[in-house]
């Protein structure tokens, strides 16, 4: 019975744990004008936590792509997503990128 106890105690401690799920992140520099047009441009697709809605999951981006590819994405478009060189001004493709280059 002894041996049970600390085992038990154990196994509820565990499945009393706060995991989080994987789905959420951190969002960094939330007071600038990137994640302004973020919100306003991009999260209809890629979710508002960059998880991925229609678009694929952005969390992270800034640990796989460079700004300018990011850049080049946005201005450009990619496979299902529209191109903003015509939406946007170059100032604010620029501080987008520079916004998702920080999600890392």
């Amino acid at each position: 019975m002894k041996r049970l106890l600390p085992l038990s105690a154990l196994l509820l401690l565990t499945g009393c744990s706060s995991g989080s799920s994987g789905n959420t992140v951190t969002l960094v520099d939330q007071e600038s004008n990137g994640y302004t047009l973020f919100k306003q441009s991009c999260a209809g697709c890629h979710g508002d936590n960059l998880q991925g809605r229609a678009g694929p999951n952005l969390q992270h981006v800034g640990g796989r792509l460079t700004p300018d590819k990011i850049t080049q994405r946005i201005q450009l478009g990619a496979s299902g997503m529209p191109a903003f060189q015509n939406k946007l001004e170059d100032a604010q493709i620029t501080e987008l990128a520079t916004w998702l280059s920080k999600q890392k």
